[in-house]
């Protein structure tokens, strides 16, 4: 007796297609076979849509992704695009099918910022900070789950994260120390489940950094934590690191102008792979 894939229980076929997370092309034929294929695709597709470099994917691509984007937004968002004379929807394209941005675990600032600018650049750039600042309140809104976080923009959105109820579930962050002000409190308060950290050190701020060391000190199970220093030194995180001795299992260090004090790496009893590099 032969099985067809179409016989399968709805959760196997999720399972299946899952393995096709990094296929792209192969998702986009998935999402012709069906009705359930198609919905089952289109998550895995809009989990992580900044996963590919937006800077080799062509205008039209960019294009296709920021206007899905807008015309998900709420009503009162499109509203005051429409009374700044921002227009990227085409006239023809139709409510969407799914409300894609709820699909999203991966938020990338710095990609969704190279993505509006990219499509406005022939634009204002407050314009292009208006687009950018509506599409994150939908996501603050829409996300239930965020699972990674990465905040390396030029732009800095003031979106505030005791807000956004779906960063509870974040598992790795990437981010610079220079965010805006109580970003890093506002994270400790409401995420405690961090695995994997990465920051990006470019000042040394005593506030910022004292926040950074709560956020650690905080987290459950961090694994993997990755720090790099620019012209600053993140000597003074080390006290912060020592209370995850027992779980981290990577360590990447980088400084470029500091020599890498690595006496308390013998405190980390279950590493498996350290980096230390310094310029």
């Amino acid at each position: 007796m032969t099985c067809q894939l179409s016989d399968l229980p709805t959760e196997c076929l999720q399972e299946i297609i899952e393995h096709l997370e990094n296929n792209i092309s192969t998702l986009h034929s998935c999402l012709l076979v069906n009705r359930l294929w198609c919905k089952i695709s289109v998550r895995m597709l809009w989990k992580d849509v900044w996963g590919y470099n937006y800077q080799q994917r062509s205008l039209r691509v960019t294009t296709s992704i920021l206007s899905t984007l807008i015309a998900c937004l709420p009503n009162e968002s499109k509203e005051k695009l429409y009374k700044n004379e921002i227009f990227i929807l085409s006239p023809n394209l139709k409510s969407p099918l799914f409300n894609y941005a709820e699909f999203c675990k991966v938020l990338s600032i710095g990609s969704l910022s190279g993505i509006v600018h990219n499509v406005l650049k022939k634009e204002p750039s407050d314009r292009s900070r208006l687009v950018i600042d509506e599409i994150i309140k939908m996501f603050v809104d829409q996300i239930s789950s965020l699972k990674k976080l990465s905040y390396y923009s030029r732009f800095y959105s003031n979106f505030t994260l005791t807000y956004f109820p779906g960063v509870r579930d974040l598992s790795e962050l990437c981010c610079s120390s220079n965010l805006p002000s109580n970003f890093f409190w506002q994270l400790s308060q409401i995420c405690h489940n961090l695995q994997s950290i990465s920051i990006d050190f470019h000042n040394e701020v005593s506030n910022e950094l004292n926040e950074i060391k709560e956020l650690i000190s905080l987290q459950d199970n961090l694994k993997n934590l990755t720090l790099i220093a620019f012209a600053v030194s993140w000597v003074n995180i080390i006290p912060a690191l020592k209370k995850h001795s027992n779980t981290v299992t990577k360590l990447h260090l980088y400084s470029e102008y500091y020599d890498l004090p690595l006496s308390f790496v013998s405190l980390f009893t279950n590493l498996q792979e350290i980096i230390p590099y310094k310029k």
